[in-house]
């Protein structure tokens, strides 16, 4: 990209290909998107039912929510997830998908609120908080996004995704310390695609230029 110095064009690089990691898979046009339900429960419905079948019914419409997210079919997913909610309001996996939905049309208050609600419900799980990360990147929030990032490690160190949203955030914020030089190495030793490597390792150098650089003003 003309203009674009060696710096800037890997933070592009990266926001481009973390971006592409995480929101819904292809955005194609819905062809025989199977049968929808023919029943949507409501909350009072909900709590007359026994757990067993409460979860079986917010499982299939699950499924199903997925299956048209997978078609293209927005609208009817979103109607799926929202009744397996109604069925089990804590099923992470539902709001967690149903972010994904409200991120690609752009409803920011609607996935951040979805992508909390999924990490508070699957509290060992990194993805929500890595979906969180990239939607508060892509509002231009770097801070909160790397805090997003920095709290989906916690759950799982070695996550690739969140390890490069870390990185980009790091990058956009111009951080330089011994934590971020961890990340970059640990990084280093189980990324496998070949661009994010090269970030890396360019990273890895510069920082450790920088710590050397800043030991050396204090002696």
């Amino acid at each position: 990209m003309p203009g674009m110095n060696r710096s800037k064009l890997y933070l592009h690089n990266a926001v481009c290909v973390l971006a592409a990691g995480a929101v819904v898979a292809s955005m194609l046009a819905a062809v025989g998107c199977g049968q929808r339900s023919t029943h949507t429960a409501n909350s009072s419905e909900a709590e007359q039912m026994p757990y067993e079948e409460r979860l079986s019914l917010a499982m299939r419409a699950l499924d199903r929510g997925r299956n048209f997210q997978d078609r293209g079919n927005l609208e009817a997913a979103e109607a799926e997830f929202k009744n397996s909610l109604e069925l089990l309001p804590d099923l992470g996996a539902a709001w967690n998908n149903l972010g994904l939905i409200y991120m690609t049309q752009d409803r920011t208050l609607e996935a951040d609120a979805a992508f909390r609600a999924a990490a508070d419900a699957m509290p060992t799980d990194p993805r929500p908080l890595v979906n969180l990360g990239i939607l508060l990147h892509r509002r231009g929030h770097a801070t909160q996004a790397r805090t997003a990032f920095l709290n989906a490690l916690q759950r799982d160190p070695n996550h690739v995704e969140a390890l490069r949203g870390a990185y980009v955030a790091d990058v956009a914020l111009r951080t330089t310390d011994e934590e971020m030089l961890d990340r970059v190495s640990r990084a280093l030793l189980i990324e496998r695609d070949p661009v994010w490597l090269e970030k890396y390792r360019y990273e890895k150098l510069r920082i450790e230029q920088a710590l050397r650089e800043k030991v050396l003003e204090y002696r």
